[in-house]
């Protein structure tokens, strides 16, 4: 497959964000994916919260306290006919909420997920959140979650769609410019090749794509193909762990092609045995897990292509 690999580079190419966001352990990835995407293409973001907030009230509503799992394509025609929320309401009702906190807008929703869904003391929430997810910028501290939830609290929602409606969300202005055509393929029974075929004309349009795949592909190292057709049935399957991520990149290496992942994880989230894109300061180069310090930024990591289209199961971009 190589002779069909280009050596491109979106961060090097093309005005792409390097901000890497971080979902925690919130399997958002099909929103963070589509908000990256549609940045990268049109240089203006759409919260990925938005993005879950009208898809999942629209479709999945029978999971009143969770945004998690969908299809990127399903969550795009909601976006489509709801439109976007202005960036500033929301960031002005999170500066409210979040009650002097220095909780991202990641970390943040993450916190009022998991007290909706599985935990509403105070004290057993704070064990969950510091057993579950340490990933987070600001370390959790019980201080900073009783100032948010007093306001939670005093609320009186009980369910969470309803206190993102009432407080995150409020006074939402849908803006309706949200046309753009999404392709969406890798469904069916497309080989390899013709995947590897459209990522390559893709990213030479300097056009990034949004791919559900199976991780272990990357974190594991394993090729692991699924033999299931059409491909969508891979994401059902246990050992996959659906998730949605960006390629901003390909290029040759021994005569391989691999792909340039960007995850809505930080830090070095491949298998140890393969290298990343990485930022320290203005400097960008790649490395291996051993070079990782305290001040490195992970853009991405290289994957080789067989290992993931042969998990693909979803395949999108901007026409």
């Amino acid at each position: 497959m190589a002779s069909d690999c280009e050596n491109i580079n979106l961060y090097e190419q093309a005005s792409l964000n390097r901000k890497i966001y971080n979902q925690g352990d919130m399997h958002t990835c099909y929103a963070h994916s589509l908000s990256a995407l549609y940045e990268q293409e049109y240089k203006e973001r759409v919260n990925p919260y938005w993005i879950a907030f009208i898809h999942k009230d629209r479709l999945l509503h029978w999971q009143p306290n969770n945004l998690n799992f969908s299809l990127l394509s399903w969550a795009y025609s909601d976006l489509v006919k709801k439109g976007r929320c202005s960036n500033k309401i929301i960031s002005d009702n999170l500066k409210r909420i979040k009650a002097q906190s220095l909780y991202s807008d990641d970390q943040f929703f993450y916190l009022i997920q998991i007290y909706f869904k599985k935990e509403k003391n105070l004290a057993k929430l704070l064990d969950y959140l510091k057993e579950n997810s340490k990933d987070f910028e600001r370390a959790w501290k019980l201080d900073d979650i009783k100032n948010i939830l007093g306001l939670v609290q005093r609320t009186e929602s009980t369910k969470l769609f309803d206190f993102l409606e009432d407080e995150v969300f409020k006074g939402c202005e849908y803006t309706d410019d949200v046309n753009a055509n999404l392709v969406s393929m890798g469904r069916g029974f497309e080989s390899n090749k013709k995947l590897l075929s459209t990522i390559n004309n893709v990213l030479k349009d300097h056009k990034a794509l949004s791919i559900g795949l199976c991780p272990s592909a990357a974190y594991k190292y394993t090729e692991d193909d699924i033999k299931t057709k059409p491909r969508l049935l891979k994401s059902v399957k246990g050992r996959c762990g659906a998730h949605y991520v960006n390629i901003v990149g390909s290029r040759e290496r021994e005569n391989k092609c691999e792909l340039l992942i960007r995850n809505s994880y930080p830090g070095f989230w491949a298998h140890k045995s393969l290298e990343c894109y990485c930022q320290n300061g203005v400097e960008t180069f790649n490395c291996t897990k051993s070079d990782i310090t305290a001040s490195t930024k992970v853009l991405g990591c290289w994957v080789p292509s067989e290992k993931v289209l042969s998990n693909t199961y979803d395949l999108s971009y901007f026409e």
